[in-house]
């Protein structure tokens, strides 16, 4: 069995068209989305969470926005005109981070109803980027964190911010009937489809997930349990 946890012969490639690994039998020729049978899948998802591809050079990170009368654009969507004072949205985002920090509620959630920036509406999601696209200060602490790991507060000229810096998944589906919250639906980056090959691809990466707290431990058994249902991998 190889480190991957693949049957004698069985290797996981990527397909650079799609975006996605697959899986390879050198001397078959075989290709296949699906772990082939006899798969262990413990090793499988370790080995995909330690080789999972990235952008080179980017990374995907959310963030919690508060502005203050000083920001450089001192307005939101929830509020037309800002005057708090830069003191008063330190102490407010520092009181977001103890809610986060304590499991209490995720950033991306947060952020749909107390972030001034607009991406609130897509739970602080960012998206992927690459240096030189934001503001020096953010960049320079999105790109020092842990996939996973929130920040403190960070200043800047659009008001104070938490990042949380996210997982770039490699997988673009996910059942839409699947109980996780949407910013998690959201950090995935996934897009709305259901069949037996995506449900197998989020059945490998659940273990990715919960080790990055991008999900709870609840999360991750309830939709284990759904998706080992439809998927390949039982």
């Amino acid at each position: 069995m190889s480190d991957a946890g693949l049957p004698s012969g069985w290797e996981v490639r990527h397909s650079n068209s799609k975006n996605l690994p697959y899986f390879f039998n050198a001397s078959s020729k075989e290709s296949r989305w699906e772990p082939p049978e006899d798969t262990d899948v413990d090793k499988l998802k370790a080995y995909m969470a330690q080789n999972a591809r990235k952008p080179e050079g980017k990374i995907h990170a959310a963030h919690l926005l508060v502005k203050h009368r000083d920001s450089r654009r001192p307005g939101s969507w929830k509020e037309p005109t800002i005057t708090r004072t830069k003191e008063e949205a330190i102490e407010i985002l520092k009181g977001h981070e103890r809610r986060i920090k304590s499991g209490e509620i995720s950033l991306g959630g947060l952020a749909q109803t107390e972030s001034d920036c607009s991406s609130a509406r897509k739970n602080g999601d960012l998206g992927v980027f690459g240096k030189g696209e934001m503001q020096k200060e953010f960049e320079e602490v999105a790109f020092a964190l842990e996939p996973g790991q929130v920040s403190g507060v960070v200043d800047t000229a659009s008001g104070v911010h938490l990042i949380q810096r996210w997982v770039t998944m490699i997988v673009e589906d996910i059942c839409p009937r699947c109980s996780m919250s949407n910013a998690v639906k959201s950090s995935l980056m996934f897009r709305p489809g259901s069949n037996e090959l995506l449900a197998t691809r989020l059945y490998v990466f659940l273990g990715l997930l919960a080790t990055k707290n991008l999900v709870t431990e609840e999360e991750n058994s309830w939709s284990k349990t759904h998706y080992s249902s439809m998927a390949s991998i039982k």
